[in-house]
């Protein structure tokens, strides 16, 4: 249900423009660290600008209906990206939603 509400708001946030934005659950490589889903999602998401690559979704063949985003599938894709949206969802609500600048772009 995390994944469902979490496309809701993505497309209530950014409107149209969620259609262009390249979605990513480093979650799908690292399992859930529970606890640590912050401090996980923060190393992915400032390694990630660095290196200018999105991570994947492995294993992601068909989305279920309703999950149409633009959804980084298999391997990393190039971007060059100047700020990132970091959703940190962990077991008993340890929620968090973190915008990340780069301070490389």
């Amino acid at each position: 249900i995390n994944d469902e509400v979490e496309t809701r708001v993505i497309r209530k946030v950014f409107g149209g423009h969620a259609d262009s934005l390249p979605v990513s659950a480093t979650k799908s490589m690292f399992g859930h660290p529970q606890g640590a889903c912050g401090a996980m999602g923060v190393a992915a998401t400032a390694l990630a600008m660095r290196d200018r690559i999105i991570p994947p979704t492995v294993n992601l063949e068909n989305p279920d209906e309703g999950f149409d985003l633009d959804y980084v599938p298999h391997s990393p894709r190039r971007a060059e990206f100047q700020a990132a949206v970091c959703n940190c969802i962990g077991f008993g609500s340890k929620n968090s939603a973190l915008v990340m600048l780069n301070p490389t772009s």
